[in-house]
């Protein structure tokens, strides 16, 4: 949901969705990344190899959640507990669900509903919102917190929504992956995952 805007007739469209397939790439749909970078695959065996590549039966970092509204902001306390000392970045993205928007190529009504729809990420500058906000280097077995804030936007359903919260890596060149993630409701918590 990143070409047709809101106004050309699609509610599912986000100026976030359309920073991220900018930055990673996207061409056409369907379009399959891995990692948040440019890497894509079409063919099964291609895919079954990124996920070969990129699964850990234990994630490198374990990460919590936790997230309430107070006028019209989304505050998300992100923990990340160190497995490795290394250079760690916390992400909150906003998705939301059951978005009602009619499908080009449809066969059957549900193919109309739209769920998991980026509607913002945290943060100011696109590596941020992308990658999250900068930890530093934490030491393994240590844990850290951040406060992140997202502004509600009038469009969405919030009761339809939930937060994807992203912990990111430094993976020696400057550049980052992903280490784990978890979905957390709004209003609710989720404690630390390291799966």
């Amino acid at each position: 949901h990143s070409y047709t805007t809101i106004a050309e007739g699609d509610p599912a469209y986000s100026k976030a969705a359309s920073t991220l397939s900018r930055e990673v790439g996207v061409k056409s749909y369907p379009w399959l990344t891995f990692d948040l970078t440019t890497n894509t695959a079409y063919e099964l065996e291609e895919i079954q190899g990124y996920i070969d590549i990129n699964h850990d039966d234990i994630a490198k970092a374990g990460v919590s959640a936790s997230a309430r509204v107070v006028d019209g902001v989304i505050y998300v306390n992100a923990g990340v507990k160190a497995g490795a000392t290394i250079l760690y970045r916390v992400a909150a993205w906003v998705l939301e669900d059951n978005i009602q928007a009619t499908q080009t190529g449809a066969t059957a009504s549900w193919q109309h509903r739209h769920n998991n729809c980026l509607r913002e990420m945290a943060g100011v500058e696109t590596v941020e919102k992308m990658y999250g906000k900068e930890i530093g280097t934490i030491e393994a077995g240590k844990s850290v917190e951040r406060i992140l804030a997202i502004d509600i936007a009038e469009n969405w359903k919030i009761d339809n929504c939930k937060l994807l919260v992203i912990v990111t890596a430094g993976d020696g060149r400057g550049g980052f992956g992903v280490v784990n993630s978890l979905l957390c409701p709004i209003g609710g918590e989720v404690t630390y995952q390291y799966n």
